[in-house]
């Protein structure tokens, strides 16, 4: 995330799909997503879907990876 309060988390998930937030920043990322803060919150309530606000995303490494993961973006029922 960046703006007024900027954050950097690593998400990582093994081999049953279970994932775990760490807060230090990951060595070599299969995909790195930097949005701000309205675009992170509307994609993880479901206000919008990624497509929407692809101008506002950026990706970078597996392309395929961070598109699975935009489209599964919402936490909220």
């Amino acid at each position: 995330m960046h703006g007024p309060v900027e954050f950097m988390r690593t998400v990582r998930v093994d081999a049953e799909g279970r994932g775990t937030v760490d807060g230090t920043p990951s060595l070599g990322p299969l995909a790195t997503i930097v949005m701000d803060w309205e675009t992170y919150v509307r994609l993880a309530c479901g206000r919008v879907r990624h497509g929407a606000v692809a101008d506002r995303v950026k990706v970078e490494g597996d392309e395929e990876l961070a598109d699975a993961i935009l489209r599964n973006f919402a936490v909220t029922p």
